[in-house]
């Protein structure tokens, strides 16, 4: 009888420790959903953003129109044609709205398509925070906060969310196929419009103190030629791939920085150079 009783209170016991496991799986399930839902919610504030405060216009892209007035659109990749048409915004509208605007990135055929903010007495307040400050898993892409108008370099950082949204698709350029199709980048900033060729991208991580690495995060300002020569070296002896192209002093960069998971506290980088506005 007693072994009897044993057995039962074994399988009474693993009985709740399975249900257990089920209510905690059924919890996570729904706080995915709702934290799925909240970074939609908050994508979609972004697009109001952009009806209210920006319009499209053509812009001066002599292949890319060819394409287009050759009837040849339709069969061409998405990301060809979009690339005629790029947000002009307003920026008095914006800072109208929100006074720590810094910039707006886009890049052609992706999701990236946002505000950039900058707090530099706060760098990271924007880490988890919408457009309007409200809460958001998505957070908005900000600027580090020890960039400067005049420093020669623009690191910005986003968020790498699993619905798409932020700086989801930058990892992507880990194909060199998709950098051919993704060459380059929109950054406009409250004193000019700027487009960025893609120098190179590649796999990194936030660096403990005593490890050796390249710490591209600490590279905020390149007014010293020694210090632009030293970024632009590791930066190409960090590339996945050649991309044939490199940047020399004087030319302003633009460096894109998001999570990855290739190991701990693992970062997906893109830098790009200044070419025209």
């Amino acid at each position: 009888m007693k072994i009897k009783r044993a057995k039962s209170r074994i399988k009474i016991g693993a009985s709740c420790i399975i249900a257990l496991v089920c209510v905690v799986g059924i919890c996570y399930s729904g706080y995915k959903i709702y934290e799925w839902t909240t970074d939609s919610i908050s994508t979609g504030d972004q697009t109001e953003i952009i009806n209210d405060a920006a319009t499209t216009r053509e812009i001066d892209d002599s292949a890319n129109t060819q394409i287009i007035s050759s009837g040849e659109a339709d069969d061409a990749p998405y990301w060809k044609y979009l690339h005629t048409k790029l947000i002009d915004v307003d920026f008095d509208e914006l800072r109208n709205i929100n006074s720590e605007t810094a910039g707006w990135i886009q890049l052609g055929g992706t999701n990236i398509n946002y505000p950039v903010m900058h707090t530099p007495d706060e760098p990271q307040y924007y880490l988890q925070r919408a457009f309007d400050k409200s809460n958001a898993t998505g957070g908005t892409p900000f600027l580090d906060g020890k960039c400067t108008e005049d420093g020669g370099i623009y690191i910005i950082y986003g968020h790498h969310m699993s619905n798409g949204t932020m700086f989801a698709s930058l990892p992507d350029y880990e194909n060199m196929e998709y950098w051919q199709e993704h060459k380059t980048i929109r950054f406009d900033t409250l004193y000019e419009q700027g487009k960025y060729e893609v120098v190179a991208a590649f796999l990194s991580r936030i660096y403990a103190p005593e490890h050796k690495g390249f710490r591209y995060y600490e590279y905020t300002d390149l007014k010293s030629e020694v210090q632009f020569d030293s970024f632009i070296e590791q930066v190409k002896e960090n590339e996945l791939y050649d991309t044939g192209v490199t940047a020399e002093y004087g030319d302003t960069l633009l460096v894109l920085s998001t999570c990855n998971y290739h190991t701990d506290d693992g970062r997906f980088v893109v830098v790009a150079r200044k070419t025209a506005k």
